[in-house]
């Protein structure tokens, strides 16, 4: 936008409030003094300045800067606290202070990106100086430069316990818990910064990334427009805005959001897998595979767009191509661990590559790895040594990994609320309940869900079914538990000790139209559609009110089997049980009961496909499958590995493939560590009446 513009004051003030943020003060500085130099009179701007000067630990300067303010006519309370705050500053770093030029030495060490150059000096300085709260801002600065994120906690910690009321503090430790990540801590942080300083678009955006990843979108969206408010042209914020819009079932906003992003900042990763990854989800696999190719020609090293063009291969069932591509993103970065985890998922894992095994051991111990690398490193040694057949050293790189990945979550299994929701259903959602609302919903019969815990087959089911010419294999659609969690459907559970009636109904079949105009989007019209979101178990009741005569295929597997494949998967944070063993046991649990339930309570009958049986018989149950779903019998669907659908799911590779048995009772190797599994598939069904 500079480049475009130079003259343009409003984007040189906010990129200078940008980089003096991130450490970068003479060049955030500079741009400050231009903008201001360009319009004068722009009191925003003039306080700008003067919190730049202030947050950049030049106290004096700041209160010069506040008196030629205040002598222009600038008053009012913003100022008042901004001239208290400098001086409270000034003072308490008289007698006490880093001089002037150590500290220009270690912000210019920091411009530089001589990062351990940073960490010895200011490990120097604040041994020397403890009492001033710039030294530890910088030493925070390099160690979360060198990807030390808990020790910059500490050393930001330490400047905020100095100087608490500077926002500039509480903003980069809200920053650096985001990456550790201890997200409702980071919050915390980031809210305290804003209430000293509301227009701080760096704790906006940092904000709206915490929402995202507590899986707070409309919180998050509201966040990031205030950031692109302000700075239009901040290729990260778009970004994140896109994912956020993901979130809340809006793709046309979100792939706007993300080519915004990709058009401010054409080199940048992050906005183009962004956008690969929707193009995918929405079927767009050519058009995916454009935007790789694209950076590509630009780029060749690029390892990462590499990576993201394998997925897309591996989607579209072209696994030789996507490993070729995962190949060539491993030679170019020998330390790439996404493209060393996919390489780990397809037929072989990895086993005879020993230089991967050494590399990926490396990868999960080094220090200054993102603890995303380290996680899909332990997962693909895991993967490696399980086709090596050493199930105790896989296990314990499983248990590495998921320890990893519950640190990155930030927040439990929380087994008591699961607990809770189903209770709440069991005492809501009875014959009494759903006979009250019927006749409601949508009499189509295109829909076909299929349920179970993941993992337990239900990809597999969803590729036969696809495999005939009247079905459209949709995927994990989010749509039915969106509309569980709409206030507009919530308000019919809340309503049901009131007696149901025709508001009620008028509700569901509102959310019938949704429902269906979603599956018409993504199919393109087809008799039959398929939404196999395994999770969709918890909101059969919704189904049978919204879409009574629908397809409801329950998909079963051996629970031992079914948890530790579930064990082996980097899923979303939304899997939050995934990453214990006995949390595991539990959720199954908690499976078993929502089925007995629905089954007890909901007029529509429910078909259940028993993974050991389809594998062992498919000839059998295959024309079992498409008669329950009322589909005539097509020999295509026998053949189902032939199929050229794209698959998005965990299980890609698998159901490429023939049918195989070698994963039945696969859990047998690993028995003498599923302990804590075992003891919980055995405990008692949750609650009375299971």
């Amino acid at each position: 936008m500079l480049t475009l513009s130079p003259a343009d004051a409003k984007a040189l003030h906010n990129l200078g409030l940008l980089i003096v943020r991130e450490g970068s003060v003479t060049a955030g500085l500079a741009c400050l003094r231009r903008a201001l130099c360009l319009h004068p009179g722009a009191e925003l701007f003039r306080r700008s300045w003067c919190e730049g000067l202030l947050a950049s630990g030049q106290p004096d300067a700041a209160l010069a800067a506040v008196a030629t303010a205040r002598a222009r006519g600038l008053d009012g309370p913003a100022w008042q606290d901004l001239e208290q705050r400098a001086r409270d500053a000034a003072g308490r770093y008289q007698g006490q202070a880093i001089p002037a030029d150590r500290l220009a030495t270690l912000r210019r060490l920091l411009e530089e990106g001589r990062c351990r150059a940073v960490v010895a000096a200011a490990q120097e300085v604040t041994a020397r100086w403890p009492a001033d709260p710039r030294g530890w801002t910088l030493l925070g600065a390099g160690l979360r430069t060198q990807g030390k994120a808990e020790a910059a906690a500490t050393a930001f910690r330490a400047a905020v316990a100095l100087e608490p009321a500077a926002a500039v503090g509480y903003a980069n430790l809200g920053a650096v818990l985001r990456d550790v990540p201890q997200l409702h801590q980071a919050l915390s942080s980031l809210d305290r910064a804003l209430r000293i300083a509301p227009h701080e678009v760096q704790a906006w955006l940092n904000k709206g990334i915490c929402l995202t990843a507590l899986d707070d979108a409309t919180a998050a969206v509201a966040a990031l427009r205030v950031v692109l408010i302000q700075c239009p042209a901040w290729a990260d914020a778009w970004m994140h805005y896109g994912v956020a819009l993901g979130m809340l079932g809006r793709p046309r906003a979100a792939e706007n959001a993300f080519r915004r992003a990709l058009h401010a900042a054409p080199e940048a990763d992050a906005p183009r897998r962004n956008l690969t990854v929707l193009l995918r989800a929405e079927g767009r696999s050519v058009e995916a595979a454009a935007v790789d190719r694209h950076t590509l020609c630009r780029r060749p090293s690029a390892a990462a767009a590499w990576v993201s063009l394998g997925i897309t291969a591996a989607d579209a069932g072209r696994l030789d191509a996507a490993e070729v591509a995962w190949r060539r993103a491993v030679r170019l970065d020998p330390e790439d661990a996404e493209a060393w985890y996919r390489l780990s998922t397809l037929s072989g894992g990895l086993a005879d590559d020993w230089a991967a095994g050494a590399i990926l051991d490396r990868l999960t111990e080094e220090a200054g790895r993102t603890s995303h690398d380290r996680m899909l490193a332990h997962f693909a040694l895991a993967r490696r040594l399980d086709s090596l057949d050493q199930p105790e050293e896989a296990i314990g790189h499983l248990k590495s990994a998921h320890r990893i990945r519950a640190t990155m979550r930030g927040h439990p299994y929380d087994r008591a609320a699961a607990e809770a929701r189903l209770d709440h259903l069991r005492r809501t959602v009875t014959r009494a309940f759903v006979a009250a609302l019927a006749p409601s919903g949508d009499p189509s019969q295109t829909p076909i869900l299929i349920v179970g815990m993941p993992r337990s087959g239900t990809t597999l089911v969803e590729q036969i079914l696809a495999s005939h010419s009247w079905v459209f294999g949709a995927g994990e659609l989010p749509a039915l538990g969106r509309l569980a969690r709409h206030p507009v459907i919530a308000g019919v559970l809340d309503a049901a000790a009131q007696g149901a009636g025709p508001e009620g109904r008028s509700r569901i079949n509102w959310a019938a139209r949704s429902y269906l105009d979603t599956l018409k989007t993504v199919s393109g019209g087809s008799a039959r559609v398929t939404d196999k979101m395994p999770h969709n178990y918890e909101h059969l009741w919704l189904a049978a009110l919204l879409i009574p005569n629908a397809t409801i295929i329950n998909c079963v597997r051996d629970p031992v089997d079914t948890c530790l494949s579930c064990f082996f998967q980097p899923f979303g944070f939304g899997h939050a049980y995934a990453d214990d063993l006995a949390d595991l046991g539990h959720q199954y649990r908690l499976y078993q009961d929502y089925m007995r339930l629905w089954t007890r309570v909901l007029p529509i009958p429910i078909h259940t496909v028993v993974y050991e049986d389809l594998v062992r018989e498919p000839e059998v149950q295959i024309p079992a499958l498409l008669d329950a779903c009322g589909l005539p019998f097509e020999p295509g669907c026998l053949s189902f590995h032939t199929t050229d659908r794209p698959i998005r799911t965990a299980s890609m590779s698998q159901v490429r493939r023939r049918v195989y048995t070698s994963s039945v009772a696969k859990w047998h190797r690993y028995e003498a560590h599923l302990g804590p599994l075992l003891r919980a598939l055995e405990a008692p069904a949750h609650g009375p009446g299971i």
